[in-house]
């Protein structure tokens, strides 16, 4: 359909997609209800556009809504859930906004973004308690995160791989059984003023040659490392609080290096944990207040000659 409305409808039981957009067309779908369909929930494709408004979509085959090809809808104050594989997936150059949604109880991820040139915004959504991760980003996809809480997911709050470059902001990231952030396989990007806290796994995990930026964000009470940079993969870290975590604040690994500027990592069980073949660069920064010395090393011996620092607070522990 190329406009018109779709209201509080009830769509159900369906063999494909309960509702299709394709070939440009921009539909107002408001007020239904899309559930236990053999397909996808809503499927997007084609350049299309349109509005789906106040919708609860559910217990859907496929991805409760699917986007791809191009198409660019506005989702906007939807319940997303219970589907059989993720809330919403995005792929081969799919676009659109995403605002104002609850994203909850998927098979696989709340929210997935691959292949090239797929680049959505999502914006103050709560995604939470699925069975994979809240949101991944792959295949060169890239993304615009903002204001969003993601939380209780069984894997990574946010999972970033491939070449992936999104940016995250004003996000809160909490109570997850794995890492808050996840960055792996050259994913990239950055988080800027997010709050992760209460993760099982490390706040944020660099790994397999992935580089991040990490500004202004808090990262406490993780049950692990607040953040860990990992096997030939690079943080950067500006303007950072760092705190009351259960082991280091940053744990630098082996073939990892770290830049840390003007950030306050402190009442972690040390500041920073360094394997060999690390390196790292500390600047400005304070690393008072935690339980051991606020360097540690592995063989508890080395003299650090992999490391730098310059105008750093240190002191060491009375123990």
């Amino acid at each position: 359909m190329k406009q018109g409305k779709i209201v509080d409808c009830e769509i159900y039981g369906n063999a494909q997609a309960g509702i299709e957009i394709l070939t440009g067309s921009s539909p107002t779908v408001q007020q239904c209800k899309i559930r236990d369909g053999n397909a996808e929930g809503i499927l997007v494709r084609k350049s299309g556009r349109g509005v789906i408004e106040n919708c609860t979509i559910f217990s859907n085959a496929l991805a409760g809504v699917m986007i791809k090809g191009d198409a660019a809808p506005t989702i906007r104050k939807c319940q997303i859930y219970e589907g059989k594989q993720e809330g919403i997936s995005i792929d081969t150059s799919g676009q659109g906004i995403i605002e104002d949604c609850h994203i909850f109880r998927n098979a696989l991820a709340g929210v997935r973004v691959a292949d090239k040139g797929s680049n959505p915004q999502i914006q103050n959504c709560e995604i939470y308690d699925g069975q994979g991760q809240g949101i991944v980003i792959g295949g060169n996809g890239s993304g615009r995160i903002w204001k969003c809480q993601i939380y209780g997911n069984a894997l990574a709050g946010v999972e970033i791989a491939q070449q992936s470059p999104p940016k995250l902001w004003e996000c809160q990231i909490y109570s997850g059984k794995s890492q808050g952030i996840l960055v792996r396989e050259g994913g990239m990007g950055s988080a800027e003023a997010c709050q992760i806290r209460n993760n099982v796994g490390a706040g944020i995990e660099i790994e397999s040659k992935g580089s991040f930026y990490i500004e202004n964000c808090t990262i406490f009470n993780i049950r692990g490392s607040g953040v860990i940079v990992s096997k030939y993969a690079e943080g950067r870290l500006k303007g950072c609080e760092i705190y009351e975590n259960l082991h280091a604040g940053v744990e630098l690994r082996a073939h990892s290096h770290a830049y840390i500027h003007n950030c306050q990592i402190k009442k972690n069980e040390c500041a920073i944990f360094v394997y060999h073949d690390a390196q790292g660069t500390i600047e400005d920064s304070d690393l008072t207040e935690n339980t051991l010395d606020a360097l540690q090393h592995e063989d508890r011996v080395s003299q650090f000659k992999s490391i730098f620092t310059k105008n750093v607070r240190i002191v060491k522990s009375k123990t």
